[in-house]
């Protein structure tokens, strides 16, 4: 074999090139020190981030792995509740769809404008570090909790704690 080696490499063309590509095609190996600079610049900034949870490289720990198998579970149109600042302020969001091949998901507000798009294994992440949760299901039916919201109300008004209804018979 080749050891890996490709017969057809990938040659970079002038034609359709950004300027400092085409003026490095063109000027040969010697680029300036502000471009090796940057380009240290974004290598060392890479490194950085790598093999840190934030790095999408990065493999799942095994709390982060059990919950990315369970939201692989979660049916589409789940709630999920995301930390929004450092004060912990909470959005709720709606998993609207998630790709089983590339492992992206979409989330819409409560108007089903689509306002987040992640990967499951960042949103695993956000989960084990508290950024994130998914919203349980209240097992009432509608009828149930309007009944619940409208006697929890009068009670408020009548001056009694607010404590449970019982469900119309």
């Amino acid at each position: 074999g080749t050891g890996g080696l490709s017969h057809e490499p990938p040659v970079p063309l002038l034609a359709g090139a950004n300027d400092d590509i085409s003026n490095f095609l063109i000027a040969g190996r010697n680029p300036t020190p502000e471009f090796r600079a940057a380009r240290q610049a974004r290598t060392l900034a890479t490194g950085m981030v790598f093999g840190k949870p934030e790095c999408e490289l990065t493999p799942l720990n095994p709390e982060e792995q059990r919950v990315f198998e369970r939201l692989r579970t979660v049916p589409f149109g789940s709630w999920f509740e995301f930390q929004t600042n450092q004060q912990g302020d909470m959005v709720r969001r709606k998993l609207s769809w998630f790709s089983t091949v590339t492992g992206r998901c979409l989330f819409v507000n409560q108007r089903g404008v689509r306002v987040d798009e992640r990967t499951m294994e960042q949103l695993a992440r956000d989960i084990v570090r508290g950024h994130a949760r998914v919203v349980e299901a209240q097992k009432d039916n509608i009828i149930d909790r309007a009944w619940n919201a409208i006697m929890t109300t009068l009670r408020g008004f009548a001056g009694k704690p607010a404590e449970p209804a019982a469900a119309p018979a």
